[in-house]
């Protein structure tokens, strides 16, 4: 539903108020959040979404790059979940579930492509990101897209790369 130029606020609002007043009461919020986040435009949603802390896994061996990922990505209004190894990580997205997965190709025990094909077993809809630093990193990355990661980094990667990528990915699911 968007709001064209014809349209005034007040109607726009009757009419989300009909939708929200409809139907059974337990589909009452979210009929009401898509109400409110069509009228709010996709911009706005970004921003509204934040609010709401979409909640990012991230699942690398690497305690310093956990590190900076965690900080940026709560820098930037994320809530963020850290797992030091693929099955931790699996563990943990299985009690809480999140928006997105940030996972490393190369991990000691279980790989990252292993979790990814976990991942997408177990949670079909589940956003993945693969990252990687390994010198095949494209020939690893593409492997992990053909397994079901919806995106891929190249490490070393500069935080506003991650950022823009973390953003397409999540816009997509919008």
């Amino acid at each position: 539903m968007e709001l064209n130029e014809e349209e005034t606020l007040p109607k726009t609002m009757l009419r989300i108020d009909r939708v929200c007043s409809s139907g059974k009461p337990s589909q009452w919020w979210s009929r009401c959040f898509q109400g409110f986040s069509a009228l709010l435009g996709r911009s706005s949603r970004r921003r509204f979404a934040r609010w709401w802390r979409t909640r990012i896994l991230v699942i690398d061996d690497d305690a310093e790059l956990r590190a900076t990922l965690d900080q940026t990505l709560k820098s930037t209004g994320y809530d963020v979940l850290l797992a030091a190894n693929a099955q931790a990580g699996l563990d943990l997205y299985r009690r809480q579930p999140a928006d997105l997965v940030i996972t490393d190709i190369f991990m000691p025990e279980k790989e990252g492509l292993e979790t990814i094909i976990e991942l997408r077993r177990e949670f079909p809809e589940v956003a993945i990101i693969a990252m990687t630093g390994q010198p095949t990193a494209s020939a690893l990355l593409s492997a992990a897209r053909g397994l079901g990661a919806v995106q891929t980094i190249a490490k070393p990667f500069q935080p506003e790369e991650l950022l823009r990528v973390v953003e397409e990915v999540l816009a997509r699911r919008a």
